[in-house]
């Protein structure tokens, strides 16, 4: 009932009521605060035991950013099926950043992805994963990818290392 979303927002109203209402002086710097304090909590990944739960396609996409901008050990869990609507999806892993965490798609979908991006390669829901990869039980229903090469739905392009595995486990792909 009290969560940190509702607590933000209940808080941010408060400092609001107060600096307009109650005609006092405030500081910029408590509202910056405040501001900063409600967009952490309103737009944050939920993240349970180090591991980020997926529930929307801000979610999703949120994760690939934090992937691709170098947390690329992070691990994730789909809470649900997500329907991508055709709306361009940016690959989980790049050649500079491979995805080298656990995804477990906990038996849901992914539908209508749609990856156009002739000039670069490694295009797929995942574009790079490297050694020490985990992706389980997940299935790309629908969607159309597209790119220069190594292009597929599920995974554009492994890169392992001499001592490391990939496992992909329990996984389909219906895009083409």
């Amino acid at each position: 009932l009290w969560n940190s979303r509702f607590l933000a927002t209940f808080g941010m109203k408060i400092t609001l009521f107060y600096c307009f209402h109650m005609k006092k002086r405030f500081s910029l710097s408590v509202f910056v605060w405040a501001m900063m304090l409600f967009c952490q909590h309103a737009f944050a990944q939920e993240l349970i035991d180090g591991t980020y739960h997926i529930k929307s396609v801000e979610d999703l996409k949120a994760f690939a950013t934090k992937v691709n901008n170098g947390e690329n050990t992070a691990n994730a869990i789909l809470a649900c099926d997500l329907d991508l609507n055709n709306i361009p999806h940016t690959p989980i892993g790049t050649n500079d950043s491979p995805y080298m965490g656990h995804f477990d798609g906990g038996t849901h979908s992914i539908s209508n992805i749609f990856i156009y991006n002739t000039s670069q390669p490694q295009q797929g829901f995942f574009g790079t994963i490297g050694g020490g990869c985990v992706i389980e039980n997940l299935v790309i229903e629908s969607g159309r990818i597209q790119g220069d090469k190594a292009c597929a739905g599920l995974v554009g392009a492994c890169r392992g290392n001499a001592g490391s595995f990939i496992k992909i486990v329990n996984c389909g792909n219906n895009a083409r």
